[in-house]
């Protein structure tokens, strides 16, 4: 608002002091109007980023439980892992001793080859 040197506080209270209090309330009307041209933009702007809060945060809540139950999943699936894994090495423990057993059982056999030859002649010098 642009103040000429007549109109003013002083210039109203002189010509009464019923001017001057409408003096003072237009004056504060004109600096709430020009000082709210200012804050209702923001306080719009507030409104909508409080609203975006609002959405990101159910958004981070819905994602925190997600995650949560994905880890929980991760945690049972590494269990049945574990025991899985417990199991295949037990089984591969018990495949390579049964192969060592049938290797052992193999060199025996072919040792006792010579002796089912001596053997069975032997049996059929008898039989003779």
């Amino acid at each position: 608002m642009q103040q000429n040197d007549w109109f003013n506080e002083k210039t109203a209270s002189n010509a009464s002091k019923a001017a001057a209090g409408i003096f003072k309330w237009a004056l504060a009307i004109y600096e709430y109007h020009t000082k709210s041209k200012i804050v209702k933009p923001k306080r719009e702007f507030l409104t909508i980023q409080r609203g975006r809060l609002d959405v990101a945060l159910r958004e981070l809540a819905k994602a925190e439980e997600d995650l949560k139950q994905i880890q929980a999943l991760l945690g049972q699936l590494e269990e049945t892992l574990r025991k899985y894994m417990d199991e295949k090495n037990l089984l591969e423990a018990k495949s390579a001793r049964t192969k060592k057993k049938i290797n052992t059982a193999t060199t025996l056999i072919k040792s006792l080859q010579g002796e089912k030859d001596r053997w069975s002649k032997g049996a059929a010098d008898i039989n003779e």
